[in-house]
């Protein structure tokens, strides 16, 4: 147990910052896109400066809503692969997303305005959960779970299987 743990929690970190950096770069990407649609003119030293800003100051925070939902997304991904070997990367992926979507769910009907701009549109919520997704597939390759060669392993399937 301890064993795993120094293999994953590594892994775990590197998928939430990942996620974090990504999703930071697309909000501001939509924010100054959101600016210039309104005829503002932003040059491209302000438009880095305002990413680099963003990335200092929203991602670390952004970075804690994306442990948490992918802390909990993930332990059902692990549940969910014991009966799907085979999958388990495709269920880190889609728990990165959905964790994502239920943390921007959450956020955006306890606020009492959207607090991440990008989630006002269909859009951007699908690029995060996008993002979402990547940080579950970069856990996955970090994480070094060997997937199963076969199905043996899910208990519904085990008598099936001795046949």
């Amino acid at each position: 147990m301890k064993h795993r743990l120094i293999r994953v929690t590594p892994a775990f970190v590197v998928a939430v910052a990942v996620t974090a950096v990504l999703s930071s770069i697309a909000q501001t990407q939509y924010n100054m896109l959101a600016l210039t649609a309104m005829g503002v003119l932003v040059p491209p030293g302000t438009w880095l400066q305002v990413v680099l800003r963003d990335l200092v100051g929203f991602a670390p925070i952004y970075a804690i809503v994306v442990a948490v939902a992918f802390l909990l997304a993930f332990i059902v991904a692990a549940q969910l692969a014991r009966w799907l070997p085979r999958q388990r990367m495709v269920l880190f992926m889609l728990a990165g997303a959905a964790g994502i979507l239920a943390a921007v769910l959450l956020i955006n009907g306890l606020a009492p305005m959207t607090p991440v701009a990008i989630t006002r549109y269909l859009t951007g919520t699908a690029i995060l959960c996008g993002a979402g997704a990547v940080g579950g597939w970069v856990y996955m390759l970090l994480a070094g779970v060997p997937q199963r060669a076969s199905l043996t392993g899910a208990p519904c399937l085990n008598g099936f299987l001795k046949q």
